[in-house]
């Protein structure tokens, strides 16, 4: 038997858990850095119970100066690319070393991604890195590295562990011209912890109001189930 007003609370109740579960993971990352918080909203459609929709929050992260040759941020819009065993993945954590082979790689050891494909850096001389991501090494040019993004409306961009993000849709390259791209430095995570965790609570506080609702109108439910039981019977 349905209970008016049930749907509504169960709904409301899967939202308020999957903003719990998203805020939650932002707030376990603010220090990690290149880091992207996901921002949550309720989405509206005709004959259907509002439903949770993700999305990006692109906004750049504070910016600190390493003097690392190999530490690299991003002024602007784009990603690094990666190659994972899973496929390519998209990064902000421009904290990149060299591995045994001279293999420029990510943290977790994933290799960058060049123009040319993977980024072999030769073993002596100095790095430098423009802003259009040209890799050279002594005035020689090595290889560029390629930044993208993904599509503005593509709703499935979900985050892999602290760094890494998956990406549903087609990438589109971003130009060299636009890359702002600054050697020496690393992106900080974009998450306004403050603002997290006051998210937080008012987080918990709407969802045991739902949780109570759903309990409430459950009861409801069987009392009128069993009203009903009797008088037929």
């Amino acid at each position: 038997m349905e209970t008016p007003g049930l749907d509504s609370a169960l709904a409301a109740l899967r939202y308020w858990r999957t903003k719990h579960e998203v805020v939650s993971h932002n707030l376990a990352n603010v220090s990690s850095p290149g880091f992207k918080g996901h921002l949550i909203f309720a989405e509206l459609r005709p004959g259907e119970q509002p439903a949770a929709r993700q999305a990006l929050d692109r906004e750049q992260g504070t910016l600190s100066e390493t003097g690392g040759p190999l530490d690299l941020v991003i002024e602007g819009p784009g990603f690094f690319v990666v190659d994972t065993p899973a496929g390519e993945r998209l990064t902000r954590r421009g904290s990149f070393e060299l591995d045994e082979n001279g293999i420029l790689v990510d943290p977790g050891g994933h290799p960058v991604m060049g123009d040319g494909g993977v980024i072999a850096i030769p073993p002596e001389g100095e790095i430098v890195i423009n802003d259009a991501g040209e890799i050279t090494v002594d005035d020689e040019l090595v290889d560029r590295l390629r930044v993208e993004q993904p599509e503005a409306d593509d709703p499935e961009v979900t985050s892999e562990g602290a760094s890494l993000l998956r990406v549903s849709a087609s990438l589109q390259p971003v130009g060299p011209e636009s890359r702002g791209i600054k050697q020496g430095f690393l992106e900080e995570s974009n998450v306004d912890a403050v603002g997290g965790l006051t998210d937080l609570i008012s987080i918990q506080r709407h969802f045991a109001a739902a949780q109570r609702a759903v309990e409430t109108l459950d009861r409801v439910a069987g009392t009128i189930a069993n009203d009903l039981a009797r008088t037929n019977g």
